[in-house]
């Protein structure tokens, strides 16, 4: 069976986390790959640190701070990988 070109885009993340000397965030490293852009920002973000995790990869969530009269955020808008070790 085909993978699907998110499913591609997804691999090429996977791949580019593993050979990186840098952290990597999710959603600029979005912003350089076509397939990727193609998928809602929300839908990437959670798609790929599911994956990701799956794959082994330990994310840290990005969280989005907390709307006026919450004492914790709720949301996150990112997440990064850390450098491949």
């Amino acid at each position: 069976m085909s993978q699907s070109p998110e499913q591609k885009a997804i691999d090429r993340l996977a791949d580019h986390v593993s050979r990186s000397n840098e952290v990597v965030s999710v959603m600029e490293w979005r912003k350089k790959d076509q397939a990727a852009m193609e998928m809602p920002a929300n839908a990437w973000l959670v798609c790929a640190i599911q994956q990701l995790r799956d794959l082994g990869f330990e994310l840290k969530l990005i969280k989005n701070p907390p709307r006026p009269g919450e004492r914790f955020s709720h949301t996150f808008c990112d997440a990064i990988a850390p450098v491949a070790k």
